[in-house]
């Protein structure tokens, strides 16, 4: 990894608005947009790294049956207020935005859980893979 802050309690507060829209195309398909802006409101350490970051994509999901929803796409992924990244180990090649793939799966177990798993590839520098596995769980219609 690279040592972005050397400073073991960096911590900062993020705002993070999201907006996302479902249109359904077929039976058990529907197109997907995504948008989301974290803004770096707070930092409370010395640490200067903390930029923005804008993400932008767009999937498609896939129902399988009643539990098993596949997903896949694209997005992009923009740097703002990064004037602060700091020289040496940041790779040379730096550039504020990057493409990814990503291609996912969510099974609802019970009722109220699903379990998720998704393969991201960041499209940046040497590139970088991203696995993901988490646990949702719902407290159904309110």
């Amino acid at each position: 990894g690279r040592d972005l802050c050397s400073v073991s309690d960096a911590t900062a507060t993020y705002v993070t608005p999201e907006l996302g829209i479902h249109v359904p195309l077929i039976k058990g398909v529907r197109a997907n947009a995504f948008g989301m802006f974290r803004y770096a409101a707070f930092s409370s350490d010395t640490c200067v790294f903390h930029p923005s970051l804008a993400n932008l994509a767009a999937s498609l999901d896939w129902a399988l049956g009643e539990d098993l929803l596949l997903n896949g796409g694209l997005g992009l992924y923009t740097f703002f207020n990064d004037n602060t990244i700091p020289t040496g180990p940041w790779p040379g090649d730096h550039d504020s935005t990057s493409a990814a793939a990503f291609l996912g799966a969510r099974y609802q177990w019970k009722q109220h859980i699903a379990l998720l798993a998704t393969y991201r590839r960041i499209f940046y520098s040497e590139g970088v893979n991203l696995v993901l596995f988490s646990v949702e769980a719902s407290l159904g219609e309110l």
